[in-house]
């Protein structure tokens, strides 16, 4: 049901590096890894893998770039432009939401990729993907994710 044409990267693990031996600080670069392919439908990073200074080149890696900030909501760059679209985060309208954060920037990122795929719309996605983001961060561990009912949802998007 994927659109093998749609692209999404989520650069987190490039972005990182650390001295030998173990255990050593590790460091985040803020800009793209040099040579980085600029064909990406969708790019997702957090406010702490970019900075003011390098979301020139950031924006210029994908069509769409999505920088998240927790539960601050995140900035969609549409189409390469320099003016975002603000993104509501859910997090104050899910109850239970913030309990365990660990893995919502995946989930954002996966549940971005599937709703762009269906609707070909970056906002929408954007949106539907903060949603569930929030939605992870109910409960420790896999109980997050467990498909919620339908009326959470829309209440949830109803309040946003």
């Amino acid at each position: 049901w994927f659109d093998p044409g749609i692209s999404c990267v989520v650069p987190q693990g490039w972005l990182r590096s650390w001295p030998q031996p173990l255990p050593s600080i590790v460091k985040v670069s803020k800009s793209p890894p040099e040579g980085m392919s600029t064909s990406w439908d969708i790019c997702v990073v957090s406010e702490s893998e970019s900075s003011p200074q390098s979301l020139d080149e950031w924006r210029g890696i994908a069509r769409n770039l999505i920088v998240t900030m927790g539960p601050e909501g995140s900035n969609l760059y549409l189409e390469r432009r320099a003016k975002p679209i603000r993104i509501p985060s859910f997090a104050d309208k899910i109850e239970g939401a913030g309990t365990d954060t660990t893995g919502a920037g995946d989930v954002f990122a996966a549940a971005m990729l599937i709703r762009y795929a269906t609707t070909k719309h970056a906002e929408t996605a954007a949106i539907y993907a903060s949603l569930f983001a929030a939605l992870s961060t109910r409960a420790p561990s896999w109980r997050a994710v467990e498909i919620p009912a339908p009326e959470l949802i829309s209440g949830a998007i109803r309040k946003a």
